[in-house]
């Protein structure tokens, strides 16, 4: 994204919100990553960040854990599989990546994060892509068991969204808490259905440098989208996609067949593709996921 349409976007942002900087990709590739999270970081605009952990950079990591946790709140580490001599499910999944280099690199931030006392939330993340169960669950367990480590996610790849057509929900991902903007200002409905997210067609419109997000956020062909999940009208590819979700799914806590785990309870939650497991009891609130069924406006934050 151009540096000058990305800080127009932020300076835009008038009402309470989170700003995701990153697409289905390693954001840590854009030059100027460092520059577009400390331009919402100097704003007091919450952000987190999601990187693969190839690329180490002490500008960007440094002012995350100097800032306190206040605005960038949290970093999520992907990687999938173990470092077990055993396992090549790292390469397989992504290939290319250098599993020392990322073992280094994630405990390197890991133990700068314990000098700096930070508090940011980080995530140690794998997607299920065909590895033994009994890999998956190893996996929980040493990255629970790392200091500093606050929760590590288990989830799908978003590589095949297709499911029956039984669907009977609104999606979350509709309501009044969400819009993607891509990098040519292309603004989508969706980051999570390859088709509503990337082709075209779909797109709900393009987003200039001027206009108030709010307005665009309410104009005609997105609210009749909302209006129309909130109906139970769900067009393709919304009709068949496998990721719509309503709310933060199963709560409770999980135990283990290795019986020397013994950290104490495992909190647990999970939607329709991700789980997550800490040591600590910390969820979004409920109301987080309220929606407005009777109107596709949004008036929340005016």
């Amino acid at each position: 994204m151009d540096f000058d349409f990305f800080t127009s976007v932020i300076d835009r942002i008038d009402f309470d919100c989170t700003v995701v900087p990153w697409l289905n990709g390693e954001p840590l590739l854009h030059p100027r990553y460092f520059e577009m999270i400390k331009y919402i970081t100097d704003r007091k605009i919450p952000c987190y960040i999601t990187t693969n952990g190839t690329i180490w950079n002490d500008d960007l990591f440094g002012h995350l854990l100097d800032s306190n946790g206040t605005s960038c709140y949290q970093i999520i580490f992907s990687l999938d599989g173990l470092w077990d001599d055993k396992s090549r499910s790292i390469e397989k999944a992504r290939p290319g990546t250098d599993r020392g280099l990322v073992r280094d690199n994630i405990e390197t931030f890991l133990k700068y994060k314990r000098l700096h006392h930070s508090p940011i939330d980080t995530c140690v993340k794998i997607c299920r892509r065909g590895q033994d169960y009994e890999e998956v669950e190893e996996y929980v367990i040493y990255w629970l068991q790392q200091k500093g480590v606050d929760f590590v996610c288990v989830g799908s790849a978003l590589v095949d969204d297709k499911v029956d057509d039984m669907r009977i929900y609104p999606c979350q991902y509709s309501d009044n808490n969400f819009m993607v903007i891509k990098s040519d200002g292309r603004v989508a409905f969706c980051a999570y259905n390859d088709t509503m997210t990337n082709d075209p067609m779909y797109a709900v419109g393009m987003l200039d440098k001027t206009t108030p997000l709010l307005d665009f956020y309410n104009n005609e062909k997105y609210t009749a989208f909302r209006k129309a999940q909130r109906k139970g009208v769900f067009n393709e590819p919304c009709k068949s996609c496998g990721f719509a979700y309503t709310g933060h799914g199963i709560v409770g806590t999980v135990t283990f067949r290795r019986k020397d785990f013994t950290l104490g309870p495992v909190y647990y939650h999970q939607d329709y593709y991700n789980q997550f497991y800490s040591l600590k009891k910390k969820l979004k609130r409920d109301e987080y996921y309220d929606m407005e069924w009777d109107t596709g406006v949004c008036s929340r934050y005016e």
